[in-house]
């Protein structure tokens, strides 16, 4: 059995539009460009930050000001390497020794959050210090900020945005499965 072969419909010619032939080339012209000026502001103003206010950041170094936030600790850091130094989440899975899917569901779960992350810091935590699956992320960054910049609990409170009471059971914790 053959098929029978496709026959084109017969469109009624192509009109030009009402509007074409009211207005010349180049007001059509000008109008796109206007439009195009238009979204380009807009994604100006979607960009965090303006390439010369773009604060520095040093490299694998994160800076302790994410974390003061409504975020986890590891839905921060997640969010920081992702979205500031766009980094893949295959590459944050391997850079924090944590599984490709738990990195992408955190990073979900915090961009659903839509919380902000300042990068404004005095202290930074080095990147490899928070790839030990031995301790907690919270416990990683209490436990640097007490040893390595000698900052009392109560300043660690202030600058993570938790209770005092918080910060020192957790870097209690710390302390007990350091000595395991």
């Amino acid at each position: 059995m053959q098929k029978k072969p496709y026959k084109l419909s017969k469109h009624k010619k192509n009109k030009p539009h009402p509007d074409s032939e009211k207005t010349p080339l180049f007001e059509t012209i000008l109008r796109s460009n206007t439009k195009i000026d238009q979204i380009e502001s807009i994604l100006e103003q979607l960009t965090p930050f303006p390439e010369e206010q773009k604060p520095s950041i040093k490299e694998n170094q994160i800076p302790i000001s994410i974390f003061n936030n409504k975020l986890a600790p590891l839905e921060a850091i997640v969010l920081f390497l992702k979205e500031t130094l766009n980094l893949k989440l295959h590459k944050i899975a391997v850079t924090l020794n944590r599984d490709d899917r738990t990195i992408w569901l955190t990073h979900h779960n915090a961009t659903k959050k839509k919380a902000k992350i300042s990068l404004s810091s005095d202290f930074y935590i080095p990147l490899s210090t928070l790839s030990n699956r031995k301790f907690s992320i919270l416990e990683l960054v209490v436990s640097h900020l007490k040893e390595s910049y000698g900052i009392s609990l109560k300043q660690i409170s202030q600058l993570i945005g938790k209770s005092p009471k918080t910060i020192w059971t957790v870097y209690d914790r710390a302390k007990k499965k350091a000595k395991k």
